[in-house]
């Protein structure tokens, strides 16, 4: 949110697999302001192999990431 950075390099800094993940956490973000609810996700089927993050590391990359 405060343009630092692309979504690449977000991605990159938080080892997050994919930019389109980063883009789902910012959208769910900022449509509700909560990132840890299924209710907002979207539903949908869960990466297997995807690292655990912390609410408070979804919600900085989601403040780093939004442009």
């Amino acid at each position: 949110m405060n343009g630092e950075g692309s979504l690449l390099d977000i991605c990159q800094k938080y080892r997050i697999r994919d930019t389109r993940q980063l883009r789902d956490w910012i959208k769910v973000y900022n449509a509700h302001g909560e990132l840890n609810s299924r209710k907002y996700s979207g539903g949908g089927s869960y990466m297997s192999k995807a690292r655990n993050t912390t609410q408070e590391e979804r919600l900085q990359v989601a403040r780093e990431g939004y442009r």
